[in-house]
């Protein structure tokens, strides 16, 4: 079922439907884009995902062709500030799962400075991604996901980020109770050049009912800033977290 809404085109997917949407995503603007980016998200439906692409010799319909590895630059659209190697680092469990057994090399990868102070971290991280890429440049390609609060990256209801207007892309913040963690601002989403969001499992239902038909509030329900980019948003959400929101609308 695909549903235009909003804040972007919606699809109704099993989860190897979903899988196959992501790698095709991946090969999609690897093909397209000159110097092509990618910025993965946390969760589990990434760590399943990830399972699958990196099966390039079971013939799985959705392993990453390897013969791009030398055109994507991997990061992460956000991170918390613990070591790669905590089995909470969103880029440390990409390389793990996926980046290392699909042979993608250091310099392909963009990690978050999680190592260093955290905002001064977030301005090196910026300043080396655009000497890079360029100023203005986001992720080509921006995986995210969506907690049962309904925040999105590392943007929590009432984060001081949803309402900045600085310019900056990337940005280091403190989240109460969550530590510190490095994230796209909401310009960074914006800048980027393709969104796909993941929703998956029954716990969501009461987010995305909130979200596509409670009131207009990013303050407070963050992933609607999706709206403002609805263009180019892709929502890959499973039946449990549907639930009946979107029925008679396919």
């Amino acid at each position: 079922m695909t549903i235009k809404t909003t804040y972007g085109t919606v699809h109704i997917l099993d989860a190897e439907a979903t899988y196959t949407a992501l790698t095709q995503a991946v090969h999609r603007v690897a093909a397209e884009r000159a110097n092509p980016t990618l910025g993965l998200t946390g969760g589990s439906t990434p760590k399943a995902w990830y399972a699958q692409a990196a099966d390039t010799e079971g013939g799985s319909t959705c392993a990453i062709d390897t013969s791009l590895l030398g055109r994507l630059v991997w990061s992460c659209s956000d991170e918390r500030q613990v070591p790669l190697a905590d089995g909470e680092s969103n880029f440390g469990n990409a390389s793990r799962m996926l980046l290392d057994k699909i042979g993608v090399p250091a310099e392909r990868r963009m990690p978050w400075p999680v190592e260093a102070e955290p905002v001064a971290g977030a301005q090196a991280f910026a300043e080396a991604w655009e000497a890079r890429f360029g100023s203005g440049a986001a992720f080509d390609l921006c995986f995210l996901g969506m907690g049962d609060d309904c925040h999105t990256a590392s943007l929590f209801p009432g984060s001081p980020l949803i309402e900045d207007r600085s310019g900056a892309l990337m940005a280091a913040v403190e989240v109460p109770g969550k530590g510190w963690r490095y994230t796209l601002t909401p310009e960074g989403i914006a800048a980027s050049g393709e969104i796909i969001i993941c929703v998956t499992g029954a716990g969501k239902q009461a987010a995305l009912e909130a979200v596509f038909k409670g009131d207009f509030d990013p303050r407070a329900k963050p992933v609607q800033l999706l709206k403002h980019s609805a263009e180019k948003v892709t929502w890959l959400i499973d039946s449990s977290a549907a639930g009946s929101l979107f029925d008679g609308q396919g």
